[in-house]
């Protein structure tokens, strides 16, 4: 069981992250957010949808664009860790159907406001809105990369459990690690491995659970 897991287990990785990338979040509307509340469903929420979409995808664009970083370790739309600037913290879509972009609460104000107007400008979206959080993008790509690299390891071989799968929530602003881990010193013997990502959300699942709960693994855009 341990050969098939590992060799699904990359797949399953990338599977999770396009899941997170392609799905429009239930939570509550942002205060910031400058378009009206809109049921889903409606023309005008399919409008913020349309938008939001095209919006976020320019913005990749954009880093992909500048990115100078290594292409052999893990990627986010083709963009290493270094392409993704440390005020980026992740993007959603929140239940208007507006864009949502996460910004670096470590940031000083004049810093966090040239960061909105460079988003604002290649992003092209009217309805957009900004929270702040506490994990950069690109410490959650190295906490992932870190991740594979162990399941890739003879260590992971003898480690006594099963990792099924892991993800980006972009909306929690964390990484999600699937697996059959119940023990507390093996949680924290995994986050020893992402040096100290103590955000890190720990979700129970086997492989048979897997395909089962492939739909619920988090948000994003």
């Amino acid at each position: 069981m341990r050969n098939r897991v590992r060799r699904n287990l990359f797949f399953l990785s990338i599977l999770v992250l396009l899941i997170l990338l392609g799905s429009v979040v239930s939570g509550k509307k942002d205060e910031n957010f400058s378009g009206n509340v809109q049921a889903e469903g409606t023309p005008e929420f399919e409008n913020n949808v349309i938008e939001s979409n095209a919006g976020y995808n320019r913005l990749l664009q954009h880093y992909q664009k500048a990115d100078t970083g290594s292409k052999e370790g893990y990627l986010v739309s083709g963009i290493s860790a270094e392409g993704f600037p440390e005020y980026y913290c992740g993007a959603y879509m929140n239940t208007s159907g507006g864009l949502v972009v996460l910004l670096n609460r470590k940031w000083d104000d004049e810093a966090l406001e040239e960061a909105r107007k460079e988003i604002y400008e290649k992003t092209f979206c009217r309805n957009i809105a900004f929270r702040m959080a506490d994990n950069s993008y690109s410490r959650l790509i190295n906490v992932m990369e870190s991740i594979l690299l162990f399941t890739q390891s003879d260590e992971y071989q003898s480690c006594g459990f099963n990792i099924v799968g892991f993800g980006i929530d972009d909306e929690k602003n964390t990484v999600i690690l699937y697996s059959d881990i119940t023990d507390e010193k093996d949680k924290l013997f995994v986050v020893s491995l992402t040096e100290g990502f103590s955000d890190l959300q720990f979700e129970y699942q086997t492989e048979g659970d897997r395909d089962t709960a492939s739909s619920s693994y988090g948000s994003g855009i």
